[in-house]
Formats: C-alpha cells, structure tokens, sequence
C-alpha cells in the first residue's frame, strides 16, 4: 500500500501538480469515485427536465429516461432522425420527430414531457460537418446521426439561400447544393439553447463540474429523487 501511494506522488510530481492543489485534487476525487467516468467527451448529454434544457458534462443515470441528445457549442442535437424525406415532408417530419423525442408517440422509449415552446429546427453545413466530427469515435449515442456519408437537410447560408441540402464528407467538409425535384434527404432535427433558461454545465480543471455545475446537479437528483416517490 505504501509503495501505491509512494507511486501517486511521483506522478503527481510528473504532472506538476503543487501541494496547493492537492485539496482541490481530494474534492474532485470525491466526487469522481462516485460518479467514475473514463475521459470526458466532447459533448455534453443534455436532458429535458422540467420545462427546461440540461447540457451536463458528466451523464447522470438518475435522468435517463429524460435524456434529449447532445449539445455541442450551444446547439442541441435531439437524439432522433428521420432517413429519406423529400423537401414537401420537412415541417411534417419535424413535428413527428418532436413528438418521439418528448414522448408524445406511442413507439418511442423516452419518458418525458411534451414540451410546445421548443422550436426544432434545421442544421446548417457547418452544424453537420461539428456532429460527425465531434461524435466520430463515440459508440453510446442513441439516435444522433445517422450516417456520416449521407446528405442533409439543412438551413441555408444567407448568401446562399436556395442551397438547402447538405452533402456530408466524412469528417473533413460538406457541401451545400440545390435539391432536385425527387431528391431524398435526412432530417437531423436542433435547438437551440434559450438564453437564460436552459443551463449548460461545465467542468473546473480538475476534471469535475464547477460550483455552478455541481449546484445544478444537486439539484436535479433531489429532484429526481421527488419523482421516484
């Protein structure tokens, strides 16, 4: 056991981790050991709790059944798509896509509310090619995009309107060009976050939620725990 610990301070060291920090490292630690997680993704989960939005860095099992989809630089992509959908289906598919996502559809697993104040909308190119490259190595997620050589609905660069489907590269580009008249496309539906209502949460430099954060995530257990009884 001495030798282990012997073994931590030496890489502490390696790391130039100082004594000052050390207090700050047993709090993160605390905290870690109950909720462990190999590394931190990219991405944050978000949930749909109570009218309002959750990106959090760390998962939390208590909310699975609330979880929505990811976010990524302040946008929101739901955990639902659509393959194939001519330009005339768009706002049709949408609306069905909103109503699986917030369990308004008998066939969907989620368990949460419907929620009429969100607006989904359309990715831009550049949203596209930011979720094929932010979630290429990721196995978990549930329903975020479909296929990173696919073509995509999308809204349109200002300079560029009538360019609304995007063509997924990989990883590395996308390019936007007009639909022909039978063209199929996929629907990856969006919110974005509403300025001081949803809450994203971020992580301090030792790898754990900030006060912040750590608030929220309180919170929401004990709101959760309600809800179980």
């Amino acid at each position: 056991m001495r030798k282990d610990i012997f073994e931590i301070f030496k890489a502490l060291r390696h790391f130039n981790v100082s004594a000052d920090e050390i207090d700050n490292i047993r709090d993160a630690y605390k905290f870690w050991i109950n909720r462990p997680i190999d590394f931190v993704q990219t991405y944050r989960k978000v949930y749909y709790h109570n009218g309002v939005l959750y990106a959090l860095p760390y998962p939390l099992a208590e909310l699975k059944n609330e979880f929505v989809g990811i976010e990524l630089n302040g946008v929101i992509y739901l955990a639902g798509y659509l393959c194939n959908v001519r330009q005339e289906k768009i706002a049709q598919s949408l609306l069905w896509l909103k109503g699986k996502i917030f369990c308004n559809h008998p066939y969907t697993h989620y368990g949460t509310e419907m929620p009429n104040s969100l607006t989904m909308t359309l990715p831009t190119g550049k949203e596209i090619l930011d979720l094929i490259s932010n979630t290429q190595e990721s196995k978990d997620l549930d329903s975020i995009v479909f296929n990173k050589n696919s073509n995509f609905w999308v809204t349109p660069e200002p300079m560029h309107p009538d360019e609304i489907v995007a063509t997924a590269l990989w990883r590395s580009s996308v390019t936007c060009h007009c639909p022909t008249e039978e063209e199929e496309a996929h629907i990856q539906p969006i919110i974005r976050m509403r300025t001081g209502l949803d809450f994203i949460g971020h992580l301090n430099d030792f790898g754990v939620p900030d006060q912040e954060t750590s608030e929220v995530y309180g919170k929401l257990l004990a709101s959760a725990e309600t809800l179980k009884h």
